[in-house]
């Protein structure tokens, strides 16, 4: 499951993080579910962690980048 969800977070719309989103399907199918847990997960933790930074550490962003850490909080939970 680490690797998956490393897949996702560091290729994030890439080939990298496509492939871990098709293995994490497949294993659906079969009943795993552990799989695409891990790759859900994955997949949030970066727009998580933008949200967060900007929160915690607003001087150092633009007030573009602040608003859009808004976004990323609603994106990251949503798995969007």
């Amino acid at each position: 499951g680490l690797i998956f969800g490393a897949m996702m977070s560091v290729d994030m719309g890439g080939p990298v993080n496509k492939a871990a989103y098709v293995i994490g399907t497949g294993a659906l199918a079969t009943g795993e579910y552990g799989i695409m847990a891990a790759v859900m997960a994955g997949g949030m933790v970066p727009p998580l962690a933008i949200a967060l930074c900007t929160t915690f550490f607003p001087s150092r962003f633009t007030e573009a980048e602040r608003k859009s850490g808004i976004t990323n909080y609603i994106m990251g939970l949503s798995f969007i």
